[in-house]
């Protein structure tokens, strides 16, 4: 498993960094898209996808 770092922007000055895990980005991809809630790895807090307007990706590794 990889931890890809994910940045979550809900307006133009609100933004969060979250780690996920997945075997690829493109798993990363289809997890942020397809859930309502996802789960921060490193604080175990979960964040509402409905209210996030954009998010990139960023591997690193």
């Amino acid at each position: 498993m990889k931890i890809f770092s994910v940045q979550l922007n809900y307006d133009r000055e609100s933004r969060i960094f979250i780690k996920v895990k997945c075997n690829v980005m493109a798993d990363a991809l289809s997890y942020l898209q397809t859930n309502k809630w996802v789960k921060d790895e490193d604080t175990e807090i979960y964040y509402n996808m409905d209210k996030v307007m954009s998010f990139q990706i960023y591997d690193e590794n």
